[in-house]
């Protein structure tokens, strides 16, 4: 399950959150690169080591190394 799919809704049409598989990591030992590439399934090489920079995207932020190849999917 792609960690994008569980987007909260703010005009009240909510949809049911889907947890990722995995623990979250500790506060004080947040993974270097993507906070959340040890429990994507979509995750590859850059996640890892590269924390990946905001960018807009429809009315919120994205913050996503798949963004740019997925485009408007993300």
């Amino acid at each position: 399950m792609p960690i994008r799919a569980p987007t909260p809704s703010l005009t009240g049409n909510a949809a049911e959150l889907v947890q990722i598989p995995g623990s979250m990591p500790s506060l004080s030992r947040i993974p270097v690169g993507c906070a959340f590439h040890p429990r994507c399934a979509e995750g590859f090489e850059p996640c890892s080591r590269i924390r990946p920079g905001l960018l807009p995207h429809r009315d919120r932020m994205v913050a996503c190394h798949l963004y740019h190849r997925q485009g408007e999917d993300a």
